[in-house]
């Protein structure tokens, strides 16, 4: 039995019913913030942001953009975040700023999804360095900001479900790989793609066609190995026997030590349809 993909196949259900639209960010990479205890707390809106700062709960951690720019206005806010390519971890109290928190870390990496972080309209970091060059398919428009798979993703049990940002966007899936070339529609901002159609250690190429017809988005991602897979098996299970109320955060913690972005930006947008 796939201990990681009987996880995956309860992680998403589990974890979270609604969706929050990814907040534009600055120069500096973001983290993945969420109250300290039941009470109520906060962070402040920036200049940049072009939508309000997620309402932040101890139960649902959202992605929230440029982290050395915020200060707690209420309550204490834990934070995940990575630097140099390494996890970190912080709690900043009310009154407090992570200006200060952070001050240790020369730059804080921006995370699968951050767009204004890494350029509008460009791939360029972190993802971006898992593009092949010479590759038919460059990437377009800005997958990973959509919701779109980038860099390395685990395979769950059953279907490989894609959840998109943006919960406006409706159209089909076209995905390349090895003697493989499959169109999967979506159902309201959700794609399925069959359990069993992607495989382990396969690299795929993908574009996101709209209803119009146009190509809004193509990408690249690749499945982790099996043995990539099973080596997050056994911390991950101890993070989903953790309290309702501190898993969320401890599943995070352990896809972002293992380089699994994307999925850790999946399981904050949940359902969305």
């Amino acid at each position: 039995m796939n201990v990681g993909r009987t996880l995956w196949a309860s992680l998403f259900s589990a974890l979270f019913c609604w969706a929050w639209p990814v907040a534009a960010l600055g120069d500096e990479g973001g983290c993945f913030m969420s109250c300290a205890a039941s009470a109520p707390c906060g962070v402040n809106q920036l200049p940049v942001d072009k939508s309000p700062v997620p309402e932040l709960t101890r139960e649902q951690p959202k992605l929230v953009g440029n982290c050395k720019g915020r200060r707690v206005t209420q309550g204490e806010v834990d934070a995940l975040f990575r630097s140099a390519g390494k996890t970190g971890k912080t709690r900043v109290r009310e009154g407090g700023d992570f200006n200060k928190a952070l001050s240790a870390y020369a730059v804080i990496d921006c995370l699968v999804g951050e767009s204004a972080c890494v350029g509008s309209g460009t791939v360029k970091t972190p993802m971006g360095k898992g593009f092949n060059p010479d590759s038919p398919w460059q990437a377009v428009g800005d997958p990973c900001g959509l919701g779109l798979p980038c860099g390395k993703v685990g395979l769950p049990a059953g279907p490989f479900v894609v959840r998109l940002s943006d919960a406006s966007a409706r159209g089909r899936l076209r995905l390349l790989g090895l003697g493989f070339d499959q169109t999967v529609a979506g159902s309201g901002a959700e794609i399925s793609v069959p359990a069993g159609a992607l495989k382990p250690g396969q690299s795929y190429q993908y574009q996101f066609v709209g209803e119009d017809g146009n190509v809004r988005a193509a990408g690249k991602f690749t499945v982790l190995s099996q043995r990539a897979q099973q080596d997050a098996d056994a911390p991950l299970n101890e993070a989903m026997n953790q309290p309702s109320d501190t898993r969320p955060q401890a599943v995070i913690e352990v896809l972002l030590l293992y380089g699994r972005e994307w999925e850790a930006l999946q399981s904050t947008l949940g359902a969305t349809k």
